[in-house]
């Protein structure tokens, strides 16, 4: 979830992979998302954010995190 300019939070979801395991099977998944202040679609704004993992649309794992201004 992304900060707002205001004092909200905005749910923005970014899909890594769409697999098929089987039971038992393991896979490791690893992305890399940039957090850049030249950004055009939004602009990020200090304070605490959220990083959720979700498997079949269930949350598995919430990390925050904060940006700090520059």
């Amino acid at each position: 979830m992304f900060r707002k300019s205001g004092k909200g939070m905005n749910k923005k979801v970014f899909k890594i992979k769409k697999i098929n395991i089987k039971k038992g099977q393991t896979i490791q998944v690893s992305k890399k998302h940039p957090l850049r202040a030249t950004m055009t679609t939004r602009k990020l704004q200090p304070g605490k954010h959220l990083l959720e993992i979700q498997i079949n649309g269930k949350k598995m794992l919430q990390k925050e995190f904060e940006l700090i201004p520059s």
